[in-house]
């Protein structure tokens, strides 16, 4: 048999349109493979995880036991500490080291040793050891005909590879000289210049067979690579150096039609095995509703369908675990489940519902410090690793879910077997092993390597076989090997125990040669793709194209380029590049109407609430375009949790919903003293917090939880004194009243605090938590309209107007237009006559007709902007009737849902 070995050939492919028999390519896993297999010696491997775990053990008990040069770094992280040193000791076994040291050597090099002394037998082979193993099995006997050829000089070998090829009678033939077909190109003459025939510098022709291809996105670069691939002729032979950044390659050939590559980077932001990472932050106290709310709207999520969307929206509306938003969200699962056509599967899907919320969401959770018993969270990755699995046999075999619930299945075991080891591990020591385990990421899409694609080396020094085309995909500065970590002394202490270290010398010549092959196995053109950034920043060329310039005539010297970016801007993207221009089309601009050729479209709604007619008298334009034209939110953006002041208004809220609901025996609101309020929000506050305001338990957040409390405390407290200053009797929170007939239909709506006072007389209260002017301007115009339509709510039944007012929570200030009910009120300016909720709403009503009369003749009006009225007699008059009722589009502007769709200023 035939052997082909290279340093950087695993994974190669067989040359394009070459027939072999008995022979293989291979690189220096590929080769391991095959001499243990021949040798009887293969294994089950042990992963690179489980070794640094293993080795972790050693490092640690050394530093504890003894002064060892590692003793600070192990205290500090004694994973990546054992990481790093196990990484050295298995290039010092590949380099040839014995793993002794003598009383004399430097003091590194004993404390290595004794790790070693130590390591055997509880440390699993490395790939390294293998070599070991498989290079005195080969002392003992042949493997027979075997030929094998190293593609690589020998010299740049790691000393036991060269011992295995030495035992198996390797031969190193010399390195081909290859050339342009054409000794007058471009290309020919760089060729002959970087193989030292030449010494001119070179003029470029600027024939083509030489092309540096340039633009700033990489997407637009594997555009025109696909295309160049795509109009080859059918025996064209063509090789594609791509080590990296490759993943774009691959879905631009499909954009092609063509044959894929099998490109793809390896990511640890894969969706599916990211579920181990978001289940075990379930585990930790307190709970953290951002982490459930990712785990629930998980695509992949274990837990069923109907209960993560109910129990997703409850998150969003109220982020924490127990309270009633919570419970009311479980109760419509069942619900909704008891509903469901198919009877047979009610019961099932029942106790799947209880099964989902003990094993996922209702589990035990720990104190992240103190820790977490392992062998409870190693049961709960097997619980894991169990669901994956039987989710994944489900799937057909060549489903790209399958894989990825197949790999967590795998590497929740794995971590599993690792935490059963662990008596109790902190939340930090979690987090360290999750980091070491996904290090190396997992693969995305298998995009599988398609019959007919063109040949692919993932290292120059892969390439081969010459051939008529060569394009070397992202020519920018490739990445340093870190040098030795050793000093001069510690080298030569090295050497005398056994030890052949590839001098730098030797490694940055085995570079430059390396660098060469693909360009002196171009026979006709060669093209250098070099992106002008990544990531935002520029990206420096790669050092071949500092030499090529060198060698180019001209200051500055300037070699062949095709700037993609230039050519598309210019419309000049010529053969074979097939980029269509697209005509440039601007964001259209803001305008102050728009208008639809049927009104009837635009008919009005059956119920109206406060939130909508405020849209359909400021905002017509939102109001079309979230109830006749039903756009809302989608699941991305509405399934998030609350801003912070989102959440602190809704809590203050929930404060006094407790307060005015708490029993006699725990406080009585019409009479308790400040400091029995203060005690009862100390004791009602965690679990409030706990139910529906959990993200301010999370780390970091102790000064907001405790400010808010505070202000909870003052807020109620002043909120307390005007009730008794009005001689209140009653208060009731969110109250519902009937539903009311008004010009557009039926009206409802929800009041913050009603209260009635001793004379029987009643008054709403909204609660805001900010914008103190805002509503005092509305005050002092009498255009205070949502006060009006709770009071018109009120009105339909009682037959009578109440009072009204509004609470500033944040100001702990309470706003009215007169002190008749509440005398110790801050009263607004008036600037009108008269004033109050029924003023208000008889001025109202023109108001609504005004606006009515707009949308049933098609016209809706875009209040984002000061587009001054247009001298145009067919648009409408944008002024209402009442002047105060004019919009404020700066504030339209501001909590705009649309504003992707009111247009774009040039300024934007």
């Amino acid at each position: 048999m035939k052997i082909f070995f290279g340093l950087y050939l695993d994974g190669y492919p067989a040359s394009k349109g070459k027939n072999s028999f008995n022979e293989l390519t291979c690189g220096p896993k590929g080769l391991l493979q095959f001499l243990e297999t021949r040798l009887g010696l293969r294994s089950l491997p042990t992963s690179a995880f489980k070794r640094v775990l293993q080795f972790r053990k050693v490092v640690v008990e050394a530093a504890k036991s003894q002064s060892v040069f590692f003793q600070e770094s192990s205290q500090q992280d004694s994973l990546a500490t054992a990481r790093v040193l196990l990484q050295w000791r298995d290039e010092l076994i590949e380099s040839g080291w014995d793993g002794w040291a003598t009383k004399t050597d430097q003091p590194r090099l004993k404390d290595l040793a004794d790790l070693e002394k130590t390591a055997n037998g509880m440390v699993a082979p490395g790939d390294a050891d293998r070599l070991v193993a498989v290079s005195q099995e080969l002392e003992k006997r042949s493997l027979g005909e075997i030929q094998l050829v190293v593609l690589d000089e020998k010299e740049h070998l790691p000393y036991l590879w060269q011992k295995v090829c030495d035992r198996l009678q390797a031969t190193y033939p010399k390195a081909p000289k290859w050339s342009a077909t054409k000794a007058t190109t471009d290309l020919a003459l760089y060729q002959a210049c970087l193989a030292g025939a030449s010494a001119e510098k070179i003029k470029p022709k600027q024939d083509g067979s030489l092309v540096v291809l340039t633009a700033h996105s990489e997407i637009t670069l594997a555009r025109a690579v696909a295309q160049i691939i795509a109009r080859q002729e059918k025996n064209h032979r063509l090789t594609l150096v791509a080590g990296s950044q490759v993943g774009v390659l691959d879905q631009a050939l499909i954009a092609e039609d063509e044959p894929l590559m099998g490109l793809q980077r390896r990511s640890s932001a894969r969706p599916i095995p990211q579920l181990l990472i978001l289940a075990l932050r379930l585990c930790w106290l307190p709970a953290d509703p951002g982490a459930l709310l990712e785990f629930l709207t998980h695509p992949a999520s274990p837990v069923g369908k109907m209960l993560r969307r109910h129990l997703s929206e409850a998150l969003a509306a109220s982020p924490g675990i127990g309270g009633s938003t919570w419970a009311e969200a479980i109760a419509e699962t069942r619900e909704a489940i008891k509903n469901l056509p198919e009877q047979d599967k009610i019961e099932a899907a029942l106790q799947k519902v209880d099964e989902d919320l003990e094993r996922w969401i209702l589990i035990e959770r720990f104190n992240p410090e103190t820790g977490a018993p392992g062998a409870k969270l190693s049961e709960f990755c097997m619980q894991l690793s169990r669901w994956a699995a039987a989710r994944s046999a489900k799937l057909e075999e060549d489903d790209i879910a399958g894989g990825h619930l197949k790999l967590l299945s795998s590497i929740a075991s794995e971590l599993a077997e690792v935490l059963a080891g662990y008596p109790t591990i902190s939340r930090l020591e979690l987090e360290q092993l999750l980091k070491e385990l996904c290090s190396t990421g997992w693969e995305g899409e298998v995009f599988v390597p398609q019959l007919g694609h063109a040949m692919c080396a993932h290292h120059p020094q892969a390439v081969l076989d010459p051939v008529e085309q060569v394009i070397w995909w992202d020519f920018s500065e490739p990445s340093e090997k870190k040098p030795f970590p050793w000093t001069k002394a510690e080298i030569e202490a090295f050497q005398s125990n056994g030890a052949h270290f590839i001098s730098l010398e030797t490694q940055a010549a085995l570079k430059a040669k390396s660098w060469l092959r693909p360009i002196l196995a171009a026979q006709q053109q060669l093209i250098l793709v070099l992106p002008k950034q990544r990531d935002g920043k520029s990206l420096p060329g790669h050092p071949l194209l500092a030499r090529l310039l060198a060698l180019t005539e001209g200051t500055p010297a300037r070699l062949p380029t095709r700037d993609l970016d230039q050519e598309l801007f210019l419309q000049k993207a010529t053969a074979p590049l097939g980029f269509t221009p697209l005509a440039h089309r601007p964001l259209p601009a803001p305008r102050r109407w728009w208008q639809l050729n049927d009104g009837k479209l635009l008919t009005p709604r059956g119920t109206e609430s406060y939130s909508s007619l405020e849209k359909f008298i400021y905002k017509p334009f939102g109001w079309v375009l979230n109830y006749p034209a039903k756009l809302q939110q989608g699941p991305v953006t509405s399934l998030k949790l609350k801003p912070d002041f989102a959440l602190k208004g809704t809590l203050l809220h929930r404060m006094l919903d407790l307060l005015l609901a708490a029993s006699s025996t725990e406080i009585n609101w019409l009479n308790c003293n400040r400091q029995a309020l203060n005690l009862w929000a100390d004791q009602s506050w965690p679990k409030l917090l706990e139910q529906e305001g959990a993200t301010l338990l999370l780390p970091g957040n102790l000064a907001d939880k405790l400010s808010l409390l505070d202000l909870a405390k003052r807020s109620l407290w002043e909120l307390l004194q005007q009730l008794r200053a009005a001689k209140v009797t009653t208060a009731c929170t969110n109250l519902k009243p009937e539903d009311a007939p008004f010009i557009g239909g039926n009206l409802m709506g929800y009041i913050d605090l009603f209260v009635t006072n001793q004379a029987g007389q009643g008054a709403v209260v909204d609660l805001k938590l900010g914008g103190l002017d805002r509503r005092q301007e509305e005050l002092k115009t009498n255009r205070q309209l949502q006060l009006a339509i709770y009071g018109y709510l009120q009105h339909h039944r009682h037959k009578k107007w109440p009072e009204a007012a509004f609470y500033i929570l944040g100001k702990q200030q309470l706003l009215a237009q007169t002190a008749d009910y509440f005398p110790n009120a801050t009263l607004a300016r008036i600037a009108v006559s008269p004033v109050g909720l029924e003023p208000c709403w008889k001025d109202f009503e023109p108001v609504w007709r005004w606006r009515r009369k707009q949308l049933d003749d098609g016209w809706i009006e875009v209040t984002t902007t000061d587009l001054p009225d247009s001298p145009d007699p067919a648009l409408p008059d944008s002024t209402p009737p009442g002047e105060n009722w004019q919009h404020d589009s700066k504030d339209n502007n501001q909590y705009n849902d649309f504003d992707a769709l009111t247009g774009w200023r040039a300024d934007q």
